[in-house]
């Protein structure tokens, strides 16, 4: 799989938030993540680029909720 064909996709909706390709799965091994897991994955990170949270909040309310949870508490310094 062409790991950069999701681009064109991203520039055509005029994409305008951060996102990272990792054709390696690099990403996998530095963070005990399953390859087993999901393709295309969706993290949030703090600002100093530590992961907070693995996991869409797309359709999966608890995991919105989760989202919403974290990034006010990074948002309020946390």
């Amino acid at each position: 799989m062409d790991s950069y064909a999701i681009v064109p996709h991203l520039r055509r909706i005029n994409f305008e938030y951060s996102f990272y390709i990792d054709p390696k799965s690099d990403i996998f091994y530095l963070n005990g993540i399953s390859e087993k897991q999901s393709l295309l994955h969706t993290f949030l990170v703090d600002g100093d680029n530590r992961m907070v949270l693995v996991g869409s909040p797309i359709d999966n309310a608890q995991m919105l909720a989760l989202y919403k949870q974290q990034i006010r508490r990074l948002s309020q310094g946390g």
